[in-house]
């Protein structure tokens, strides 16, 4: 399944954690919300995770991820 991450997103994920305003962490916990992967953590976690998270780029086709397996 390859996911769209919207630009705006992308450019905030590009900064360092720590260079991350208040403002660009809650952008990106309105953009997670309702995932369920997500979702199943307390709303104090699910923003220390935006504050945290970092992106990695893989090439088109490579399979990150598999069916059944534990992420």
């Amino acid at each position: 399944v390859s996911t769209h991450v919207p630009d705006w997103a992308l450019s905030i994920l590009d900064l360092r954690p720590e260079d991350r305003s208040e403002q660009d962490c809650r952008r990106l916990h309105a953009l997670l919300r309702g995932m369920k992967s997500f979702d199943k953590f307390t709303g104090e976690i699910q923003m220390f995770l935006c504050r945290a998270c970092t992106l990695e780029r893989v090439a088109e086709g490579r399979v990150v991820l598999k069916s059944g397996h534990v992420g």
